[in-house]
């Protein structure tokens, strides 16, 4: 296996802006409702503070996607009109300086410079009209896969966003048993026995065979009384996890913090940096401070900005210091980030979006909140 991390390929093509919400007539609202506050219910006020942070969110998602691969999507209408005016009214652009200048401060919130944006026809069924950026507009701080989240201010409100390759987390479709329930019990903080009987009861629903998972797991016979059989094969959404013997909504929603669902045949291994060393020794059944010297051994730190350094490279023998462990630390990891799917996480003060998205296919696996 390569020890050594590559760095990520610069993002290519053209970016699509995309700017949904209208601050200026936001910030109206919210300023007449802090005028009425006698007047209107404190929980009206908060319902619609949710309703504008949840389409400030969907701005993120669409803004990072666009910064992912190429979308076309809309342009803010002040933009558009600003632009019509420079060309057929230039007298009358004071009139717009205002709303521009919201317009662009927002923006600048989110990493990106409106100032040489360059107009196109989008041709998509309503018409309407989509903007593309060179990358050498300046607008290059968009919201990349990296292990450190961004935090954002968009008006009085902080997001945290994340973005992180696919391999940042154990791929449910093929980590193996042993890793299975051990990670399951250490990030579920289920007893090794209930961990073990989860572990089993998925791999039966994946794998191909009829033969129950070290004799505890949940076969086709289990699941006909109610009407179904397993898949035998990947899983495909995480909403299959609920046909599964023994997963609960709340079982459900844990595992999917903690696993990603991609084909069985993508990239073995998960990136270290995005990893607690804990998490990592159940997946390679190595101790904790075995995990965290071996990364020392390798330069990593948990720190993506910080170039690695091989066993060769420090003049140390591997395999003579920590024998086995070795082996078992390379085979349960990736130095290689998988640029096909990313996790997005936006989280704002009083809610949140969760998306698992394809970035080959330009596709939303799935989203929740």
């Amino acid at each position: 296996m390569n020890r050594r991390a590559t760095g990520r390929a610069p993002q290519r093509g053209f970016i699509l802006i995309y700017v949904v919400v209208m601050v200026a007539a936001l910030a109206t609202i919210l300023y007449q409702v802090g005028q009425m506050r006698n007047a209107v219910p404190r929980q009206t006020e908060r319902q619609l503070g949710r309703a504008i942070e949840g389409q400030e969110i969907r701005t993120f998602e669409e803004f990072i996607l666009a910064g992912l691969s190429e979308h076309p999507v809309p342009i803010d209408p002040r933009y558009l009109a600003y632009r019509e005016l420079q060309k057929n009214d230039p007298a009358r652009l004071s009139d717009m300086e205002e709303a521009i200048a919201q317009l662009k401060a927002m923006l600048a919130g989110m990493n990106f410079n409106l100032d040489g944006l360059d107009r196109k026809k989008a041709g998509d069924a309503k018409g309407a009209e989509t903007a593309s950026v060179h990358p050498h507009d300046g607008n290059t701080k968009f919201y990349l896969p990296t292990a450190k989240p961004h935090n954002v201010m968009l008006g009085t409100r902080q997001y945290q966003i994340t973005v992180r390759p696919a391999n940042a987390l154990p791929n449910l479709n093929s980590v193996a048993y042993a890793p299975l329930w051990r990670y399951l019990a250490l990030q579920l903080k289920l007893e090794p026995p209930e961990a073990r009987q989860l572990a089993a009861n998925i791999i039966d629903w994946r794998d191909a065979d009829d033969f129950r998972t070290e004799g505890i797991g949940a076969e086709s016979e289990t699941y006909r009384p109610l009407g179904y059989t397993t898949r035998n094969g990947p899983i495909r959404h995480w909403q299959e996890l609920a046909y599964i013997k023994d997963i609960t909504p709340q079982i459900l929603h844990a595992i999917r913090a903690v696993f990603y669902l991609a084909p069985p045949e993508a990239p073995p291994g998960v990136l270290p940096d995005y990893i607690s060393p804990a998490a990592l020794g159940a997946l390679a059944d190595l101790k904790t401070e075995v995990v965290r010297a071996l990364l020392d051994e390798y330069g990593r730190q948990l720190d993506p900005n910080k170039p690695p350094v091989t066993g060769a490279g420090t003049g140390r023998d591997l395999e003579a210091l920590f024998g086995q462990d070795v082996a078992r630390f390379d085979e349960a990891i990736n130095w290689q980030a998988d640029g096909q799917r990313v996790r997005i996480e936006i989280a704002g003060p009083s809610r949140s979006t969760t998306i698992d998205y394809d970035v080959a296919n330009k596709k939303i696996i799935d989203r929740w909140d």
